[in-house]
């Protein structure tokens, strides 16, 4: 039967209208062919994959030149149903091909040419790792924390820091329990042995120091934590009492004592107001157990100071990533030679000595005149103490004091970061005020009286203090 399309037009008769049989029969068999169609696409069976405009290898497929010109027209073939399922399971991957062929003018037009991978050759996004630089560490830093201290050397961050004053005392206070030990040495004291002369040479100076230098053993122990509550420091003074140095011990010498013997105690209060601020008040040398016939006593001093870190850096491993302020009132130790001086005279005169001001009266002794100057010596009005500390880096400080009526100046640094040794060197009587000798007006002595010699200096005088720290 041979079906054609005038075969489906309508045959007119003359009694009427009707349809050729054989029309009605190739219709009948053009719907059974389109249902056989449609099955076949609804199974997978027919495929189509893009082609240059001619039958392709389905096998090996060819690039495929996709120009990115406009008005291009996409050709498109159908491949066998067999490697359409394998192309559904594995994906058919595609790259981009550079013409190296082509000039620079020709870019503009230039079409993209893409060309099938294996699957195998895929890398996706699981499974792409990146590869680090062992020279480029990532490293965070956490926030710097609060600032603790026991006696002048900081604790922060779990670490020790070098001191931020060598005498006058810091507002920090412990946390925990803290301990510190080590000794305190000058090149020269001015006492009754003589004043601080400037040296002649390298041997005058060791001579000197042998004759006026002092050392003393320091400790102290803090508990508690400041910004719960307060912190305890207690401090301890023991003076060089069994190694006499030319003839300045000579008294230790002929009455030995222990270390035990002879030695002073303070206490000391502080509390934080914030992570970078504190306040401290005590008393130093407050229990003091010693002979009062012997010259050089330590004098009973309070005082109360406040102090403030500054942050100059959010990262501490930076140069000058700190700077410590400490300011407050003192008295004591703590003031200046002429107000020391001048509270010696008005002892003596209450003694009934013969002094400047009070010629009359008896000759005191020795013994009495050292009682005196260790009593007069202790507490009296306050003066303005402080320090300046500037972290230079990690591990060092410069240090500005002012103690004693005059400026000091110098370093701490620590040896080794994980250890608690701390080394703090300091020059002293940078100024020529009444510390190299001046007159002090006395009361009913007209034109005031020079200080005594003994008293004075004439040079710069140096002190060292190096202790080790523990924290728990």
């Amino acid at each position: 039967m041979s079906c054609g399309f005038n075969q489906l037009q309508p045959d007119f008769m003359s009694e009427g209208r009707r349809l050729n049989k054989t029309g009605i029969r190739c219709a009948l068999a053009a719907l059974a062919l389109f249902g056989g169609l449609l099955e076949m696409r609804s199974t997978g069976a027919l495929e189509w994959e893009p082609v240059e405009g001619a039958q392709q290898n389905i096998s090996e497929p060819e690039p495929i030149k996709q120009d990115t010109q406009h008005g291009t027209a996409l050709t498109w073939t159908s491949v066998d149903s067999s490697d359409a399922t394998t192309q559904e399971q594995q994906g058919l991957n595609w790259t981009a091909v550079s013409e190296t062929d082509q000039t620079e003018s020709d870019s503009i037009n230039s079409a993209v040419v893409w060309e099938p991978i294996q699957p195998g050759e895929v890398i996706t996004a699981e499974e792409l790792e990146v590869e680090e630089d062992p020279d480029e560490v990532l490293v965070t830093t956490e926030p710097s924390g609060p600032t603790f201290a026991n006696d002048k050397a900081i604790w922060r961050d779990d670490t020790w820091h070098p001191q931020i004053s060598s005498l006058v005392p810091v507002g920090f206070g412990p946390k925990g329990t803290m301990v510190s030990f080590g000794m305190y040495g000058w090149d020269c004291i001015p006492t009754t042995a003589g004043p601080c002369r400037q040296p002649s040479d390298l041997n005058d100076y060791l001579e000197e120091v042998e004759q006026r230098g002092e050392a003393e053993w320091e400790g102290s122990i803090g508990i508690g934590d400041t910004r719960q509550l307060l912190g305890l420091t207690v401090t301890g003074m023991f003076e060089e009492t069994n190694l006499p140095l030319g003839g300045r011990n000579d008294y230790e010498t002929e009455n030995p004592r222990g270390i035990l013997d002879n030695y002073y105690v303070g206490m000391h209060l502080s509390r934080s107001i914030g992570d970078d601020t504190s306040v401290r008040v005590g008393i130093k040398n407050w229990i003091d157990v010693r002979d009062e016939d012997q010259s050089g006593m330590r004098p009973k001093s309070s005082y109360g100071v406040i102090s403030q870190r500054f942050r100059l850096r959010e990262k501490q491993s930076n140069w000058f990533p700190n700077l410590y302020l400490t300011a407050g009132l003192g008295n004591g130790e703590f003031r200046p030679v002429d107000k020391k001086f001048k509270a010696v005279i008005a002892g003596q005169r209450a003694q009934g000595c013969i002094t400047y001001g009070a010629p009359k009266g008896k000759a005191c002794s020795t013994e009495t005149l050292n009682k005196i100057g260790g009593r007069y010596f202790s507490y009296g009005e306050l003066v303005p103490i402080g320090a300046l500390a500037l972290e230079v880096y990690p591990g060092f400080n410069l240090i500005g004091e002012w103690n004693e009526g005059n400026l000091k100046a110098g370093f701490s640094v620590r040896p080794f970061k994980n250890a608690g040794l701390i080394f703090t060197s300091m020059w002293g009587s940078l100024l020529k005020n009444c510390d190299w000798g001046c007159n002090v007006s006395i009361p009913g002595l007209k034109g005031g009286a020079p200080i005594d010699e003994d008293l004075t200096t004439d040079r710069i005088k140096w002190s060292f203090n190096l202790t080790y720290n523990l924290s728990f």
